[in-house]
């Protein structure tokens, strides 16, 4: 068995796992991508200022109902989302309706 390498059996070693290293690298260090969801064609969304002033309210009431799960939304990395559909729906859904 061959202890020793030479300088040109080093190389060809080099060179060949060269590919294989940055490969490993390359598949570790890339970003972990998060789709956005995607919106129906037309359809806005929200930011929590813009439904505050949808639904005639404040922010930190729109941030209330987030916090308490009380109101559809979705996460877009930081920031708080709200589909106007569902928004629609779940106003539609906790309306009182006289008898």
């Amino acid at each position: 068995m061959k202890t020793e390498l030479d300088a040109q059996e080093i190389e060809a070693l080099a060179q060949a796992l060269a590919p294989k290293v940055a490969d490993a690298l390359r598949s570790l260090l890339a970003p972990k991508v998060v789709p956005m969801p995607k919106a129906p064609e037309g359809e806005p969304f929200f930011t929590v200022e813009t439904l505050a002033a949808y639904l005639k309210v404040r922010p930190s009431t729109v941030y209330n109902y987030v916090h308490l799960k009380k109101i559809p939304y979705f996460k877009q990395g930081k920031f708080t989302r709200f589909r106007k559909a569902e928004i629609e729906a779940w106003h539609t859904a906790h309306s009182v309706r006289p008898e």
